[in-house]
């Protein structure tokens, strides 16, 4: 039995640590209630849970990351970086002037609420809820006729973008 995770299996002793690290993640708790603690298993909750240093998983609320860019505004808040990708709600309210610069990453926008058109590379697109835009690294970019207010999911890859 592995010491401290309260159940009978065949947990390897170089397992215990990864394993307390992350005891009621998704999937772990999977894995060793179907018994499955194979060597394969061993190197993949390791390489799950740390490459290099760094924490591998978040959960966000959504409700909670919308309430940190309220207001009259244009808000931004970043949620997420690492080294790979940064994350960010980013809000403009209906008639605001989005003043944003091209970015050397590529940018993935969700918009999750409002109505927009984005200008893009010369190009005009209505833009709304449940929609998801692709704007390539150095590409000139910005919202306007901001007719709702609008809350965006920005994705930048590698992290960065947002300076």
């Amino acid at each position: 039995m592995a010491a401290g995770l309260g159940r009978q299996s065949a947990v390897p002793e170089s397992v215990v640590p990864w394993l307390a690290l992350c005891k009621g993640s998704p999937g772990v708790e999977e894995m060793l209630d179907h018994g499955d603690c194979s060597g394969t298993i061993d190197l993949s909750i390791k390489y799950l849970l740390f490459l290099g240093s760094s924490i591998v998983w978040k959960i966000f609320n959504l409700n909670e990351l919308k309430s940190k860019v309220a207001g009259n505004q244009p808000s931004i808040f970043e949620f997420l970086r690492s080294s790979q990708m940064s994350c960010a709600l980013y809000r403009l309210p209906a008639g605001a002037k989005d003043m944003q610069a091209p970015h050397l990453e590529d940018e993935l926008y969700l918009v999750l609420e409002g109505r927009a058109v984005l200008s893009i590379d010369g190009q005009q697109q209505e833009v709304g809820p449940g929609m998801v835009l692709f704007v390539g690294a150095t590409t000139e970019h910005s919202f306007f006729n901001i007719t709702e207010d609008l809350t965006l999911m920005a994705m930048f890859g590698p992290a960065g973008g947002m300076h």
